[in-house]
């Protein structure tokens, strides 16, 4: 009969135990949901980097917020670890004490720009960088690295081809200048062609004419918007005089006062 009971206990220990474990997996599925791995589909003949591999995490990696070091990447002989993500890891890590304090002080800034991460879309992105430089190497840490369990997709650093783009005949240097140089004329057109070739900008006019969709942020003593270059493609919103601290630039003088101070 003891034995009996015994038994009958055991039993219900071991139920128990399966019920907790069973709710603790459904709510790890409904936080970490299945995601699709990418799998590259590079080969020898593809132009990429000999010593480098990059690296998406899936969410549930990229929400641990775990510091990589090449020793997570045994029987590689990885020599470097870097998170291009660094940042936007942070802001991270800042909102999620946030949400759990529910003290949102020192984020005021990102939400008053909607410069929050989106914490259902973002991934992490790692560059790893292998002692040895050999293009079949790269391949193999690239199908090692798909088989773990943190990781969405590992690509080689393709390396892009420039095309004989035509470049603008009638792109002139000197009326991209700015008025307000200080210097002499002749000589502040050209130092500032000069800057132009040093930056090589018809070189990158080669590979790409610019995006409609892609933001991009410029530092400098002021945008005039009135510019043909321009017009209807400066955010007023975004745009913010430091020298006045004047958010939208300073009123009458296009979005930036390009005479006094710094800031576009």
């Amino acid at each position: 009969m003891k034995k009996g009971i015994l038994a009958i206990l055991i039993l219900l220990v071991m139920s128990v135990s399966v019920f907790f474990v069973g709710q603790e997996q459904a709510a790890y599925a409904e936080t970490f949901e299945f995601e699709q791995k990418s799998i590259s589909t590079a080969t020898l003949a593809d132009s990429f980097a000999d010593n480098s591999v990059t690296i998406v995490l899936n969410k549930e990696a990229t929400m641990s917020l775990k510091q990589y070091t090449p020793d997570d990447f045994a029987g590689l002989d990885v020599v470097e670890v870097e998170d291009l993500t660094q940042n936007a890891t942070e802001l991270v890590r800042m909102q999620l004490a946030a949400e759990k304090t529910g003290n949102w002080k020192g984020l005021e800034e990102h939400i008053k720009w909607n410069m929050l991460i989106d914490l259902t879309t973002f991934r992490r992105v790692l560059n790893i960088t292998l002692a040895e430089n050999d293009k079949e190497n790269v391949l193999s840490a690239v199908r090692q690295i798909e088989q773990r369990n943190d990781v969405l997709s590992a690509e080689p650093i393709y390396i892009a081809e420039d095309e004989d783009v035509l470049v603008d005949t009638e792109l002139d240097f000197g009326m991209q200048i700015g008025e307000n140089s200080g210097a002499s004329t002749t000589s502040s057109t050209t130092l500032e062609i000069e800057n132009f070739q040093r930056i090589q900008v018809e070189e990158a006019w080669r590979i790409t004419q610019g995006r409609a969709d892609v933001l991009v942020g410029i530092i400098d003593s002021g945008i005039d918007a009135t510019h043909p270059d321009f017009v209807g493609r400066v955010s007023a919103a975004w745009s913010r005089d430091f020298s006045t601290n004047v958010v939208g630039g300073v009123a009458g003088n296009a979005l930036s006062d390009t005479t006094n101070g710094h800031g576009s």
